[in-house]
């Protein structure tokens, strides 16, 4: 059983979130995996939606340059998990934009 009711089906949100959910399933073909999750912060999961297509689809930068950039913040994650380090500041894990 998950801890967190995923939502994977426009009934269980109010009206006024009906239109977020039907933005998800017009770009990702149904609402499922870690959308189900997000949709519990209203607004959320199409932010990540529209994010992650920006990446795909309008980036300017290469596949080699994004792999790279991704996998740098891969191993920083991975260091500060391992040795449980804690940011200095509220938003010191924010990669800068």
């Amino acid at each position: 059983m998950p801890r967190i009711k995923q939502i994977t089906d426009k009934t269980a949100l109010p009206p006024e979130r009906h239109a977020e959910f039907d933005a998800l399933v017009e770009v990702l073909h149904g609402v499922r995996g870690p959308f189900s999750i997000l949709m519990h912060s209203p607004g959320l999961a199409q932010k990540v939606m529209e994010g992650g297509a920006h990446v795909r689809l309008r980036s300017t930068l290469q596949r080699v340059e994004l792999a790279a950039t991704v996998g740098q913040y891969q191993y920083i994650s991975a260091i500060n998990t391992t040795f449980d380090v804690q940011p200095a500041a509220a938003d010191a894990d924010r990669l800068p934009v």
